[in-house]
């Protein structure tokens, strides 16, 4: 019978495949873990009992030998710490329970990292205490290489009282331990920062040394914002923190020293030992058989909208449209809507839009030109429309970029706009947009030449693109009435300056006369009379009675009639 799987981690493994981890079986009481290739084909898959309840595994390491360590929860109250081997079978296994008279536990391991002499894991400390059930502090266990223990400490913060789990634990290329804590559950708010949510997320960082204990460490909390998880990892110069919260995927791009965010704050943190219960545990182990389906899985292009959340004393230039008005031989004239969504104004006359043929945050565009806008709209999501001039590109494509990073050749990072490289915006990824190019089609025409009936008159026009007009005869409306046999020329001026020339005949057809005889006919009872005219005409219509093609008959005619013949 299939069973209830959840399904905690992905880790890729050294051999390039994937290890999966989590929880089976309807009671929960089981931990699983897969191994499957890169096409999702599994390799093996195991549960794990450890002869407790709600039993999972979670965050994952992999060691020089090829072997797994991997960190995970029981009995609601305990952390467990294992190692296997590449197949997945037991090594050893600890689990770790809170000893002291407080009524706590851990929650999972929510960070795990491998060292030379041991391992280090992250968790949180729940406050068992009825009502309360909230987790109130971080803690790390150091461990052996056995996973024996030699340390254990709990970590909480002395101003606000809400450093609840260890997130993340991290090696960087300089040797030193960096610790993500987070901020979660304040069921109780007395303690909470004014301002803040109930439940707030507010990741803070720590360094620490190989004790434990902290030697550096600063919050990033947002109070206009509920975050709910964060990751983290380190790039070449920087720590790069991924935060998932309720309204989209917030990025922060730190110093080493952790500096760059408006929102960082020193942060005293308090640490405790605490004690630790440790008991090696037997671990029953069975393979398992796993359906595998195929299935169709939809993709969708995300638009995906970015800001910076330093936005209580910044302006924040936005791009709002862009699109092209006309296009000339020479140049292109374009409307841009520039809005500022900040809370301060942007200075008058200061802010540069420069213009590319290509997209300046992927390639090596080329500037085509720059200019500085004048008049600005005002803080508070004020726009402003202005018609600029720019150059043609090669490319049919024109990028804008409002503020661009002083003394930076494309391609480069709208990030640089939050560094200091240009003048500093609330949101810099919202200073670019595009248009396509179409190709100059202006064209001055009068018309086929017209052949009128005597009596008529041709009214000529021509309007907007064209601005200026100067007629055969001198006049220079944009209206012009032939009534006279001859030619007539027109010369315009468009909204580009370019001056077109067209020209027109007008002639005038005069219809041919015919003659069908007598004024009136004299007819005997029963006799015919047959009337007929050059079929050269479009339409005929005969007096008193219609009849067909060219002649008219009568069949009661009595005496002597008048036909007459009106030509149409």
């Amino acid at each position: 019978m299939p069973q209830a799987t959840y399904l905690y981690s992905l880790t890729l493994a050294p051999n390039g495949n994937i290890i999966v981890t989590g929880q089976y079986k309807t009671y929960l009481d089981k931990a699983i873990m897969l191994e499957l290739d890169i096409s999702g084909n599994v390799q093996w898959a195991k549960t794990y009992d450890g002869g407790g309840s709600f039993f999972f595994l979670k965050k994952l390491g992999f060691l020089a030998s090829g072997n797994i360590v991997v960190g995970g929860y029981s009995d609601m109250d305990s952390l467990v710490f294992l190692q296997l081997s590449p197949e997945g079978e037991p090594v050893f296994g600890k689990k770790y329970s809170y000893e002291t008279t407080e009524n706590k536990g851990f929650s999972t391991a929510n960070a795990l990292l491998p060292l030379e002499d041991g391992f280090l894991i992250g968790t949180g400390i729940q406050n068992k205490t009825p009502p309360s059930f909230t987790f109130d502090k971080g803690g790390i266990l150091k461990t052996d290489l056995s996973g024996n223990l030699l340390w254990a400490k709990s970590y909480r913060d002395t101003t606000y009282g809400i450093t609840d789990f260890v997130d993340g634990i991290l090696r960087a290329t300089d040797g030193s331990i960096w610790v993500n804590f987070s901020d979660i559950y304040h069921y109780n708010t007395q303690n909470t920062p004014p301002g803040w949510y109930n439940a707030d997320t507010a990741p803070s960082f720590a360094i620490i040394d190989n004790d434990g204990n902290i030697l550096w460490n600063k919050d990033y909390g947002d109070p206009t914002v509920s975050w709910q998880k964060q990751d983290f990892n380190f790039m070449s110069d920087s720590a790069l923190v991924v935060v998932s919260e309720a309204f989209g995927i917030e990025l922060m791009k730190l110093t080493r020293q952790g500096e760059g965010d408006c929102r960082e704050r020193p942060l005293s943190i308090i640490v405790e030992d605490i004690q630790i219960g440790l008991n090696d545990f037997i671990m029953t182990v069975d393979t398992v058989a796993v359906q595998l389906i195929d299935f169709d899985l939809p993709v969708k292009d995300a638009l995906v909208r970015s800001y910076n959340v330093c936005c209580d004393s910044l302006p924040d230039m936005d791009i709002y449209d862009a699109f092209l008005y006309y296009p000339c031989p020479d140049r292109n004239v374009v409307w841009l809507e520039i809005c500022n969504n900040g809370v301060v104004p942007y200075a008058q006359d200061s802010l540069q839009i420069a213009v590319y043929d290509a997209d300046p945050y992927k390639v090596a565009a080329t500037l085509l030109d720059t200019f500085r806008l004048g008049e600005l709209p005002n803080p508070g999501n004020d726009c402003k429309l202005y018609d600029i001039e720019v150059p043609i590109s090669t490319t049919n494509e024109l990028f804008f970029v409002l503020n661009p990073p002083a003394g930076l050749s494309p391609p480069f990072d709208p990030i640089y706009g939050f560094m200091g490289v240009a003048v500093p915006e609330c949101d810099y990824y919202n200073n670019k947009d595009s248009i396509r190019l179409s190709i100059y089609d202006t064209v001055l025409d009068l018309g086929p030449d017209t052949i009128l009936c005597p009596g008529d008159s041709l009214t000529l026009s021509e309007s907007y693109p064209f601005l200026l007009f100067a007629w055969s005869d001198g006049s220079t409306d944009s209206l012009f009435t032939a009534n006279e046999l001859g030619t007539y020329w027109l010369e315009a001026v468009d909204r580009c300056g370019v001056v077109q020339r067209d020209s027109i005949m007008v002639d005038f057809d005069i219809p041919p006369s015919f003659d069908i005889g007598f004024d009136s006919i004299t007819v005997c009872q029963d006799d015919s009379v047959y009337l007929k005219i050059p079929s050269i005409f479009k339409a005929y219509k005969w007096g008193d009675n219609v009849c067909c093609e060219f002649d008219i008959s009568c069949d009661t005619c009595a005496g002597t009639l008048p036909f007459p013949i009106i030509i149409l």
